[in-house]
């Protein structure tokens, strides 16, 4: 098995690099290059403005999600460990970061007003409307209102993560484009592939988490289901669903060569791959660096198969 201890110490040495993973500047990379795949895939022109928009959105919102981690700074954890790394990294900078965030909050209303309410958006269809709002509905569903929260129901924290950012990388990219009947297929492959893709690596990052949610009381997956119930009912059924919708998507679809169709399956078969590396205890970078990567990688590339 590979070994990320020289990776991850090359990580921890670099201010820079430490931003980029710990500061959720690599969360927010990972959704441009998946909205750069629904520009590429359903042709339609890049919105550099928008881009900007869900890059900074996506840090936004995962940096408020640990707002707290400074307060887990715990001393007696080893100093190797990753999140004790993350949780000092969030008590050092932690003023910088409140800074960041109105700077951020600032920046996401005047594009979402350049974007959204100067330019009346009357070219919006019902289909534009009708996901976006599910889309904004789910948001706040896992974000919650007291007691209530979506993160509280076994399955509904996935959905809803699955859901928002298949909303936020597939359907706001081409609000307000009126698509080609040709288009609309590929539209909807595109929407459940991503929605199925994060699904399942929603569901492998709660595997990471098993003992502590366990532990904490928390209904997740893993915690009801237990790990090979969890690899043997979810992951490896909607892998191998989302393996059909991407066969169909290329073959029923695409009119790419065999060269670039072979080369959009290697996110799918790493996918498959998942229940082997699972079988041994992975550390807090391989989940940031190869699962969460995997989103940035499969958007990049269906950018580059379908753009040249």
């Amino acid at each position: 098995m590979f070994d990320f201890s020289k990776i991850r110490a090359f990580i921890l040495e670099r201010k820079a690099l430490k931003f980029l993973f710990f500061g959720n500047y690599f969360y927010g990379f990972c959704a441009v290059g998946m909205a750069l795949e629904t520009y590429s895939t359903l042709d339609v022109g890049i919105d550099y403005a928008l881009l900007l928009l869900l890059l900074i959105s996506v840090i936004t919102f995962y940096t408020h999600a640990y707002r707290f981690a400074h307060l887990g700074f715990d001393g007696s954890l080893s100093k190797q460990q990753f999140y004790y790394q993350r949780n000092l990294w969030y008590y050092i900078n932690y003023k910088k970061l409140k800074w960041l965030q109105l700077f951020n909050a600032v920046a996401l209303c005047f594009l979402s007003y350049e974007l959204f309410i100067h330019p009346v958006p009357i070219s919006w269809s019902a289909r534009d409307y009708t996901l976006l709002i599910i889309t904004l509905l789910a948001g706040l569903c896992y974000i919650g209102a007291g007691k209530f929260s979506g993160r509280n129901v076994r399955a509904g924290k996935n959905v809803i993560i699955a859901w928002v950012w298949a909303g936020m990388t597939t359907a706001l990219p081409i609000a307000g484009h009126e698509l080609d009947a040709d288009k609309w297929l590929p539209f909807l492959l595109l929407f459940v592939e991503n929605f199925l893709f994060v699904l399942v690596l929603s569901i492998v990052f709660d595997i990471k988490d098993y003992v502590l949610d366990a532990t904490n009381g928390l209904a997740t997956i893993p915690t009801k289901l237990g790990f090979k119930k969890t690899l043997k009912r979810t992951i490896i059924p909607l892998c191998v669903v989302l393996f059909f919708v991407h066969l169909a998507d290329l073959f029923i679809v695409d009119d790419l060569n065999i060269g670039w169709k072979a080369l959009s399956f290697i996110p799918f078969l790493f996918l498959l791959a998942l229940p082997r590396l699972l079988k041994r205890r992975q550390s807090l970078l391989f989940y940031l660096f190869i699962i969460d990567g995997m989103m940035l990688f499969k958007g990049l590339l269906g950018f580059i198969v379908h753009t040249y």
